[in-house]
């Protein structure tokens, strides 16, 4: 299957040794076997090709931004949006009186090799989250960007780091024993 699919389409089935890394570390700290975790990510792949694709395409060109204008909506310029987002929670603030309320959250994770968005993409993104002179958005949003050692545009999602930070950033909790 990974002959046929590169690497980027999200279902590669290469077992790199940061891969290797990341199912030990699961089994080790989650309890979950290595052979289930391997039969897990064999059963997702067949359910995904089992699916029906069509519309598959269509989502891809709407990535790449081959449509027709205004299909992106607030997104079309993803730094006015940044900036809309920032003054729409300023805006919430003063119409409820919550001047000093708590900064909304945005972490976003990268991988360290990304063939995707390379690193241009990424510092687009941290630049637009971060803004800058009179478009700071310090006072309203808190950003943060975690770029993830050993992983690549498809293993960034899979990584125990990633997925317990992103858990525990929503309120979960870890057993004590962990």
């Amino acid at each position: 299957m990974s002959k046929l699919l590169p690497f980027s389409s999200g279902i590669s089935t290469t077992e790199t040794p940061s891969l290797v890394r990341n199912r030990q570390r699961i089994e080790s700290e989650y309890g979950m076997p290595l052979e289930l975790q391997k039969e897990l990510q064999a059963l997702t792949l067949k359910s995904m090709l089992n699916e029906n694709l069509v519309g598959a395409d269509s989502e891809l060109l709407q990535c790449l931004r081959k449509g027709p204008a205004g299909l992106w909506g607030e997104c079309e310029d993803y730094a006015l949006f940044v900036k809309r987002l920032a003054e729409l929670e300023r805006s919430r603030r003063a119409r409820e009186g919550d001047i000093n309320g708590e900064n909304l959250r945005i972490d976003a994770y990268f991988a360290e090799t990304d063939v995707m968005i390379g690193e241009n993409g990424q510092k687009y993104l941290e630049d637009c989250w971060r803004g800058s002179g009179e478009d700071d958005f310090h006072d309203v949003l808190n950003f943060t960007a975690t770029t993830v050692d050993e992983t690549d545009h498809d293993s960034v999602v899979q990584s125990v780091i990633v997925l317990k930070q992103i858990f525990l950033s929503a309120g979960g909790t870890m057993p004590v024993d962990v």
